[in-house]
């Protein structure tokens, strides 16, 4: 189960409300043990692809936030 708090979700559905009806994506960072999951935060990405159902992140920007997270557990 992934569990969010109530501002990661806010953050996710202003993100989305912004975005339609494109679409919005992102991604979740947090902890998991076993069948639960935390999301402590989130990073709002541009949808490179507007055209729905597609929903695909500018990797450029996926792969710089990912790599900040690993280097200093941070971003």
């Amino acid at each position: 189960m992934l569990h969010l708090t109530t501002g990661a979700f806010d953050q996710m559905a202003s993100w989305a409300w912004e975005h339609l009806p494109e679409g919005a994506c992102g991604l979740l960072a947090g902890r998991r043990r076993e069948d639960e999951a935390w999301a402590e935060r989130v990073f709002c990405l541009e949808n490179e692809d507007p055209d729905w159902p597609s929903i695909v992140a500018y990797a450029q920007d996926e792969k710089r936030t990912v790599r900040r997270l690993m280097v200093t557990h941070d971003a």
